[in-house]
């Protein structure tokens, strides 16, 4: 009996050894297969040539499917080639299937799809990605300089400066920024103001040649000949040569875009939007509405979690943020009135969950209610900004606007 026992367990610890030697063979075969693969597409790519490259990166998306960088490797090689529409196609792929990263997140790759759009003049839905993801998340910087330019491309000045500005506001040294601004200013007749911004652009990015053909322009515009054929000369250009009179005519964002009525397209994605949030309130309120009491404790306790969390999570940002940190040294009166606020609020958050099925209903519901009109109405008056705001708004009790709380208790 020992000698068959024994002979079971050798017998078990041989076929176990075999399925890992077996899964270690595997796994040695497609590591070897990657590497092969993304050695060609190095070179490929290297060498420039986007059409074995892109063969390669399907080897390693068709190897790794959920391997974010291979699909994202891929749609910019077709980006590269001007396969816009393949590009496009792979990073709806990648929304869909929820192909993400930390490094690879939906708002990058919805940032990529705006700016495809944007790249082949398609401004109506590059506005319509790069709005939504300014409502998602206010201080994406990328995506307040991506809306700049549109407004500037449809000779909206005002409104793009103030997004600039915002900008600047949070990353003060951003290029692209500097560069953007600084053509808006010319198209307004600011041209001063203009060099400026496009001289810190220069410094920030020497290399770039647009940015050296544009402020050699502005440079010749007002006279500083000298600074101009320096830069002309950087650039291959003669120094009688003749510059363009875009310059001299204010238009250099709005050159060869096609004209679109942005306020009334602002007005059409309120609607959508509109309609969007009834049909969640009506969704919400109906699956709500279908909770025992136990159930619902837990939801509502969840919830009231999360707007508690926000609005400390915010305060800590802010007081961490080195950009608004000098803000508070010389904190005003308001403003530490509403910290303090904050900070009451999230204690009353943390007494009501142990409130919870402890207290009648009807009460329970009335304090909830209290609460939250109290954390949406300091969020929405204070400067913690746009995404605290959304944040409860979404989290504190979805149903909860006004009347329907009301209603809950009626129909309960």
């Amino acid at each position: 009996m020992i000698l068959l026992m024994s002979g079971m367990v050798l017998a078990l610890l041989i076929s176990g050894a075999v399925i890992l030697t077996g899964i270690a063979v595997t796994l040695h075969i497609l590591g070897g297969r990657e590497d092969r693969y993304k050695r060609k597409l190095n070179e490929y790519e290297k060498n420039k040539d986007f059409i074995n490259a892109i063969i390669e990166a399907k080897k390693l998306v068709a190897l790794r499917p959920r391997n974010a960088d291979y699909p994202l490797r891929l749609a910019e090689l077709y980006e590269r080639s001007k396969a816009f529409d393949s590009a496009k196609r792979v990073y709806q792929t990648m929304l869909k299937h929820n192909i993400l990263s930390s490094k690879v997140s939906r708002s990058v790759i919805m940032e990529r799809l705006g700016l495809i759009d944007l790249s082949v003049n398609k401004i109506r839905d590059a506005f319509i990605v790069f709005k939504k993801l300014h409502q998602e998340n206010p201080r994406y910087i990328p995506v307040l300089i991506h809306l700049g330019r549109i407004y500037a491309s449809q000779k909206d000045q005002i409104s793009a400066l103030k997004l600039f500005q915002e900008a600047h506001k949070h990353m003060p040294d951003h290029a692209d920024c500097h560069y953007y601004w600084g053509l808006t200013l010319l198209d307004a007749g600011e041209q001063t103001d203009g060099i400026v911004h496009l001289e810190k652009a220069y410094r920030l990015m020497p290399q770039n040649q647009k940015v050296r053909f544009f402020l050699a322009a502005a440079y010749r515009l007002i006279g500083k000949t000298t600074e101009a054929n320096t830069l002309a000369q950087s650039l291959n250009l003669p120094s009688n040569y003749e510059w363009p009179s875009i310059i001299k005519n204010v238009g250099i964002m709005s050159q060869n875009v096609p004209r679109i009525d942005l306020s009334e397209l602002e007005k059409e994605i309120a609607a959508d939007e509109e309609r969007t949030e009834t049909k969640n309130k009506a969704r919400d309120i109906d699956g709500f509405l279908k909770l025992s009491i136990p159930e619902f404790h837990a939801e509502a306790k969840n919830i009231i979690s999360k707007l508690g969390y926000c609005i400390q999570q915010e305060i800590k940002d802010r007081l961490s943020d080195p950009n608004v940190f000098a803000e508070y040294i010389v904190v005003s009166k308001k403003d530490a009135e509403k910290k303090e606020s904050a900070e009451k609020i999230f204690v009353q958050v943390n007494r009501m969950q142990g409130q919870i099925g402890k207290i009648p209903f009807q009460d329970f519901l009335h304090k909830i209610q209290n609460l939250h009109a109290r954390g949406g109405l300091l969020v929405s008056t204070s400067d913690f900004g746009e995404d605290v705001k959304n944040q409860a708004a979404a989290h504190a009790v979805q149903l909860y606007g006004g009347a329907s709380l009301e209603s809950i208790l009626r129909r309960r």
